[in-house]
C-alpha cells in the first residue's frame, strides 16, 4: 500500500508541475498575442511598401 501511496503522490506532483507550466505558457502566450497582435510582420510590411513604390512610380509615369 505504502508504494501505490508515494507513486500517487508522484502523480499529483507530476500533474501539479504539468498544470503549472501549461498555465505559464497559456499567459505568456496571451500576452504576446495582446502585444503583437496588430502587427504585422516585417516580410508583409516590406512587400507592402515596395508595391506602394511601384504603385507611385507607374502613377507618375502616367500622369504626364
Amino acid at each position: 500500500m505504502a508504494f501505490c501511496d508515494a507513486l500517487m503522490w508522484c502523480l499529483c506532483c507530476f500533474y501539479r508541475k504539468a498544470r503549472e507550466n501549461e498555465m505559464d505558457a497559456s499567459r505568456r502566450l496571451n500576452e504576446m498575442i495582446a502585444d503583437y497582435g496588430d502587427v504585422i510582420p516585417r516580410r508583409d510590411y516590406e512587400q507592402l511598401q515596395k508595391q506602394k513604390e511601384v504603385d507611385c512610380i507607374l502613377q507618375l509615369c502616367t500622369s504626364r
